[in-house]
Protein backbone atom coordinates (compact mmCIF):
# COMPACT_ATOMS: atom_id res chain seq x y z
CA UNK A 1 0.00 0.00 0.00
CA UNK A 2 3.09 2.53 0.93
CA UNK A 3 4.38 1.70 -2.44
CA UNK A 4 1.58 2.13 -4.51
CA UNK A 5 0.60 5.74 -2.58
CA UNK A 6 4.40 6.85 -3.31
CA UNK A 7 3.97 5.65 -6.68
CA UNK A 8 0.68 8.16 -7.12
CA UNK A 9 1.78 11.48 -5.05
CA UNK A 10 4.70 10.87 -8.13
CA UNK A 11 2.08 10.56 -10.77
CA UNK A 12 -0.18 13.25 -9.13
CA UNK A 13 3.35 15.83 -8.86
CA UNK A 14 3.90 14.97 -12.88
CA UNK A 15 0.96 15.97 -14.07
CA UNK A 16 0.57 18.98 -11.79
CA UNK A 17 4.29 20.49 -13.40
CA UNK A 18 3.09 19.29 -16.79
CA UNK A 19 5.35 15.96 -16.74
CA UNK A 20 8.50 16.61 -15.52
CA UNK A 21 8.82 20.36 -15.96
CA UNK A 22 12.47 21.51 -17.04
CA UNK A 23 13.68 23.89 -14.35
CA UNK A 24 16.73 26.21 -15.29
CA UNK A 25 19.25 27.27 -12.00
CA UNK A 26 22.32 29.65 -13.04
CA UNK A 27 24.61 27.66 -10.44
CA UNK A 28 27.96 29.45 -11.51
CA UNK A 29 30.36 30.23 -8.52
CA UNK A 30 34.16 31.06 -8.78
CA UNK A 31 34.49 28.64 -5.60
CA UNK A 32 32.28 25.98 -7.46
CA UNK A 33 29.84 25.34 -4.57
CA UNK A 34 26.74 26.32 -6.31
CA UNK A 35 27.05 23.55 -8.47
CA UNK A 36 27.89 21.50 -5.31
CA UNK A 37 24.28 22.59 -3.52
CA UNK A 38 22.40 22.13 -6.68
CA UNK A 39 24.05 18.50 -7.30
CA UNK A 40 23.64 17.41 -3.62
CA UNK A 41 19.57 18.92 -4.26
CA UNK A 42 19.34 16.92 -7.31
CA UNK A 43 20.04 13.46 -5.12
CA UNK A 44 17.94 14.13 -2.46
CA UNK A 45 14.86 15.00 -4.28
CA UNK A 46 14.26 12.50 -6.87
CA UNK A 47 10.54 12.49 -6.22
CA UNK A 48 9.83 16.19 -7.12
CA UNK A 49 9.15 15.50 -10.65
CA UNK A 50 11.33 18.25 -12.27
CA UNK A 51 13.91 17.93 -14.37
CA UNK A 52 17.17 20.12 -13.54
CA UNK A 53 19.32 21.36 -16.22
CA UNK A 54 22.26 23.35 -14.91
CA UNK A 55 22.79 26.69 -16.42
CA UNK A 56 26.44 27.57 -15.58
CA UNK A 57 27.67 30.99 -15.63
CA UNK A 58 30.85 33.09 -14.17
CA UNK A 59 29.21 33.66 -10.71
CA UNK A 60 26.50 35.23 -8.66
CA UNK A 61 26.47 38.54 -10.76
CA UNK A 62 25.94 37.04 -13.90
CA UNK A 63 23.20 34.17 -11.89
CA UNK A 64 21.53 37.38 -11.56
CA UNK A 65 21.58 38.46 -14.89
CA UNK A 66 20.25 35.36 -16.46
CA UNK A 67 17.44 35.87 -14.10
CA UNK A 68 16.71 39.23 -14.82
CA UNK A 69 17.04 38.02 -18.58
CA UNK A 70 14.74 35.07 -18.16
CA UNK A 71 17.65 32.78 -19.33
CA UNK A 72 16.70 30.79 -16.21
CA UNK A 73 13.96 30.28 -13.61
CA UNK A 74 15.72 30.05 -10.73
CA UNK A 75 19.59 31.45 -9.54
CA UNK A 76 21.79 30.81 -6.78
CA UNK A 77 23.61 33.89 -5.00
CA UNK A 78 24.32 35.82 -1.91
CA UNK A 79 22.52 38.46 -0.77
CA UNK A 80 24.60 41.04 -1.03
CA UNK A 81 24.78 40.95 -4.68
CA UNK A 82 21.04 41.81 -4.83
CA UNK A 83 21.94 44.57 -2.08
CA UNK A 84 24.31 46.13 -4.15
CA UNK A 85 22.12 45.92 -7.65
CA UNK A 86 19.23 47.26 -5.83
CA UNK A 87 20.73 50.52 -4.80
CA UNK A 88 21.01 51.07 -9.07
CA UNK A 89 17.93 49.45 -10.23
CA UNK A 90 14.70 50.09 -8.54
CA UNK A 91 11.97 46.93 -8.76
CA UNK A 92 14.18 44.19 -8.22
CA UNK A 93 12.40 42.99 -4.96
CA UNK A 94 9.08 42.68 -6.51
CA UNK A 95 10.28 40.60 -9.85
CA UNK A 96 12.71 38.45 -8.32
CA UNK A 97 12.21 37.20 -4.91
CA UNK A 98 13.37 34.19 -2.09
CA UNK A 99 12.08 30.69 -2.69
CA UNK A 100 15.11 29.41 -0.55
CA UNK A 101 17.07 31.28 2.33
CA UNK A 102 19.93 28.98 2.59
CA UNK A 103 22.63 28.83 4.97
CA UNK A 104 25.69 31.46 5.49
CA UNK A 105 28.39 32.11 3.04
CA UNK A 106 31.69 33.13 4.58
CA UNK A 107 33.86 36.10 3.00
CA UNK A 108 37.37 34.46 2.59
CA UNK A 109 40.38 36.73 1.87
CA UNK A 110 43.58 34.72 1.23
CA UNK A 111 47.01 36.10 0.67
CA UNK A 112 50.00 35.03 1.09
CA UNK A 113 51.59 34.01 4.10
CA UNK A 114 55.25 35.55 3.18
CA UNK A 115 53.94 38.77 1.27
CA UNK A 116 55.88 39.40 -2.30
CA UNK A 117 55.49 43.16 -1.77
CA UNK A 118 58.71 44.94 -0.21
CA UNK A 119 59.25 48.10 0.69
CA UNK A 120 62.21 50.33 1.52
CA UNK A 121 65.39 49.69 -0.21
CA UNK A 122 67.40 51.27 -2.70
CA UNK A 123 67.80 49.26 -6.37
CA UNK A 124 66.36 46.48 -4.86
CA UNK A 125 68.63 46.07 -1.89
CA UNK A 126 67.66 46.39 1.01
CA UNK A 127 63.92 46.23 1.12
CA UNK A 128 61.86 44.17 3.39
CA UNK A 129 58.69 42.72 3.12
CA UNK A 130 55.75 44.09 3.66
CA UNK A 131 53.81 42.33 6.76
CA UNK A 132 49.96 41.97 5.96
CA UNK A 133 47.98 40.77 8.93
CA UNK A 134 44.51 41.85 8.14
CA UNK A 135 42.45 43.66 5.73
CA UNK A 136 42.83 46.94 7.74
CA UNK A 137 47.21 46.49 7.07
CA UNK A 138 45.92 45.34 3.40
CA UNK A 139 44.13 48.82 3.40
CA UNK A 140 46.90 50.75 4.98
CA UNK A 141 49.29 49.45 2.78
CA UNK A 142 47.23 50.41 -0.30
CA UNK A 143 46.48 46.95 -0.85
CA UNK A 144 45.49 45.15 -4.31
CA UNK A 145 42.28 42.84 -4.72
CA UNK A 146 41.15 40.61 -6.83
CA UNK A 147 38.55 38.64 -6.81
CA UNK A 148 35.80 37.11 -9.70
CA UNK A 149 32.13 36.71 -10.22
CA UNK A 150 29.62 37.88 -6.91
CA UNK A 151 33.07 38.41 -4.63
CA UNK A 152 33.91 41.24 -6.90
CA UNK A 153 30.47 43.16 -5.41
CA UNK A 154 31.28 41.17 -1.97
CA UNK A 155 34.85 43.14 -2.25
CA UNK A 156 33.41 46.59 -3.40
CA UNK A 157 30.57 46.46 -1.00
CA UNK A 158 33.42 46.16 2.13
CA UNK A 159 35.19 48.39 0.51
CA UNK A 160 32.44 51.54 0.87
CA UNK A 161 30.94 50.65 4.61
CA UNK A 162 34.31 49.80 5.91
CA UNK A 163 35.74 52.61 4.55
CA UNK A 164 38.77 50.28 3.40
CA UNK A 165 41.21 52.13 0.79
CA UNK A 166 42.17 48.86 -1.18
CA UNK A 167 42.25 48.54 -5.41
CA UNK A 168 39.80 45.79 -7.01
CA UNK A 169 40.64 44.04 -9.97
CA UNK A 170 38.08 41.70 -11.50
CA UNK A 171 39.20 38.43 -12.91
CA UNK A 172 37.22 36.06 -14.76
CA UNK A 173 37.21 33.02 -12.45
CA UNK A 174 38.69 32.00 -9.21
CA UNK A 175 41.47 29.96 -11.24
CA UNK A 176 42.76 32.97 -12.10
CA UNK A 177 42.19 35.37 -8.71
CA UNK A 178 44.82 32.30 -7.38
CA UNK A 179 47.44 32.85 -9.83
CA UNK A 180 47.20 36.57 -9.63
CA UNK A 181 48.15 35.98 -5.95
CA UNK A 182 50.94 33.23 -6.36
CA UNK A 183 52.63 35.80 -9.09
CA UNK A 184 52.00 38.77 -6.73
CA UNK A 185 49.89 41.00 -9.14
CA UNK A 186 47.34 40.83 -6.67
CA UNK A 187 47.88 41.45 -2.20
CA UNK A 188 44.67 39.14 -1.39
CA UNK A 189 41.74 37.53 -3.27
CA UNK A 190 38.07 37.28 -2.29
CA UNK A 191 36.23 34.59 -2.22
CA UNK A 192 32.62 34.02 -0.85
CA UNK A 193 31.01 30.96 -0.21
CA UNK A 194 30.57 28.31 2.19
CA UNK A 195 33.20 27.02 4.04
CA UNK A 196 35.26 24.85 3.22
CA UNK A 197 35.09 26.26 -0.34
CA UNK A 198 36.45 23.34 -2.49
CA UNK A 199 39.17 25.35 -4.31
CA UNK A 200 40.96 26.94 -0.84
CA UNK A 201 40.48 23.75 1.29
CA UNK A 202 43.84 22.28 0.19
CA UNK A 203 46.07 25.34 0.25
CA UNK A 204 48.90 25.14 2.59
CA UNK A 205 50.48 26.98 4.98
CA UNK A 206 52.28 29.02 2.07
CA UNK A 207 48.74 30.84 2.26
CA UNK A 208 46.63 32.42 5.29
CA UNK A 209 43.19 34.12 5.72
CA UNK A 210 43.38 37.62 6.30
CA UNK A 211 40.96 38.05 9.48
CA UNK A 212 38.31 40.56 9.90
CA UNK A 213 38.92 42.71 13.06
CA UNK A 214 35.39 43.58 15.08
CA UNK A 215 36.46 47.62 14.15
CA UNK A 216 35.89 46.90 10.57
CA UNK A 217 32.91 43.86 10.93
CA UNK A 218 30.63 46.33 12.93
CA UNK A 219 30.73 48.98 10.04
CA UNK A 220 29.24 45.80 7.94
CA UNK A 221 26.48 44.67 9.78
CA UNK A 222 24.23 46.26 7.36
CA UNK A 223 24.35 43.31 4.86
CA UNK A 224 27.01 40.67 6.69
CA UNK A 225 27.48 39.46 10.15
CA UNK A 226 30.77 38.74 12.09
CA UNK A 227 31.44 34.36 11.55
CA UNK A 228 34.82 32.77 11.48
CA UNK A 229 36.29 29.98 9.43
CA UNK A 230 39.28 27.46 9.93
CA UNK A 231 41.07 25.62 7.77
CA UNK A 232 43.29 23.47 9.11
CA UNK A 233 46.17 22.95 6.00
CA UNK A 234 46.53 26.61 5.95
CA UNK A 235 46.15 27.22 9.88
CA UNK A 236 45.01 25.27 12.47
CA UNK A 237 43.09 28.45 14.77
CA UNK A 238 40.02 30.10 13.66
CA UNK A 239 39.89 33.33 11.50
CA UNK A 240 37.55 36.27 12.36
CA UNK A 241 35.53 37.15 8.98
CA UNK A 242 32.27 37.97 8.32
CA UNK A 243 29.22 36.28 5.92
CA UNK A 244 26.35 36.83 3.86
CA UNK A 245 23.22 34.77 3.38
CA UNK A 246 22.69 32.20 0.46
CA UNK A 247 19.64 32.70 -1.09
CA UNK A 248 18.03 30.83 -4.42
CA UNK A 249 16.00 33.70 -5.98
CA UNK A 250 12.68 32.73 -8.51
CA UNK A 251 10.74 35.24 -10.83
CA UNK A 252 7.65 36.26 -9.46
CA UNK A 253 5.83 34.36 -11.91
CA UNK A 254 1.92 34.97 -12.18
CA UNK A 255 1.02 31.75 -14.53
CA UNK A 256 -0.11 28.94 -12.64
CA UNK A 257 2.21 26.57 -14.60
CA UNK A 258 5.33 28.68 -13.55
CA UNK A 259 3.68 28.93 -9.61
CA UNK A 260 3.25 25.23 -9.78
CA UNK A 261 6.85 24.21 -10.64
CA UNK A 262 7.87 26.73 -7.44
CA UNK A 263 5.73 25.61 -5.28
CA UNK A 264 6.29 21.95 -5.87
CA UNK A 265 9.95 22.54 -5.79
CA UNK A 266 9.84 24.35 -2.29
CA UNK A 267 7.63 21.81 -0.72
CA UNK A 268 9.79 18.58 -1.95
CA UNK A 269 13.35 20.91 -0.88
CA UNK A 270 11.51 21.01 2.78
CA UNK A 271 10.28 17.38 2.65
CA UNK A 272 13.98 16.05 2.40
CA UNK A 273 16.37 18.61 3.92
CA UNK A 274 16.87 16.28 6.81
CA UNK A 275 18.09 13.64 4.73
CA UNK A 276 20.61 16.38 2.64
CA UNK A 277 21.54 17.42 6.18
CA UNK A 278 22.04 13.76 6.88
CA UNK A 279 23.65 12.08 3.81
CA UNK A 280 27.78 11.55 4.11
CA UNK A 281 29.35 13.74 2.31
CA UNK A 282 27.14 16.49 1.67
CA UNK A 283 28.45 20.31 2.20
CA UNK A 284 28.57 20.78 6.50
CA UNK A 285 26.71 24.50 5.76
CA UNK A 286 23.72 22.34 5.43
CA UNK A 287 23.43 22.29 8.92
CA UNK A 288 22.21 25.71 8.70
CA UNK A 289 19.43 25.55 6.88
CA UNK A 290 16.14 25.68 8.21
CA UNK A 291 12.54 26.08 6.77
CA UNK A 292 11.76 28.78 9.10
CA UNK A 293 14.33 31.34 7.90
CA UNK A 294 13.51 33.63 5.38
CA UNK A 295 16.28 35.67 4.82
CA UNK A 296 16.54 40.09 4.24
CA UNK A 297 15.37 39.75 1.00
CA UNK A 298 11.84 39.84 -0.41
CA UNK A 299 10.51 36.51 0.26
CA UNK A 300 8.25 34.75 -2.11
CA UNK A 301 4.27 33.87 -0.89
CA UNK A 302 2.72 31.20 -2.87
CA UNK A 303 -0.36 30.88 -3.44
CA UNK A 304 -2.53 28.07 -1.48
CA UNK A 305 -4.30 26.51 -3.95
CA UNK A 306 -1.52 26.86 -6.56
CA UNK A 307 -2.29 23.45 -7.82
Amino acid sequence: MKKLIAVLTLMVNLVNIGFAQEFLVADGSSSGTYQLFLKQIIEATPDSGITFKEVPSSGAIENLDKLINNEVMGAFMHSDVLFHRSKAESGLDEKYRTLLALFPEDVHFIALRNSLKTTGGVAGFGAKPVIIRDIVELSNQRGVVGAAGGGFITANVIKLLGDLPYTIIKYENGKEVLEAINNGQIDAGVFVGAAPLPNLKDLGSEYKLLPIPSSVSDKLKMVYNPSSVTYTKMDPSGVPTVSVRCLFIARNYKSKKMINTLDTFRKSFFTHLDDIKETPGNHKKWQDVSDKERGTWTWLDLPSDVK
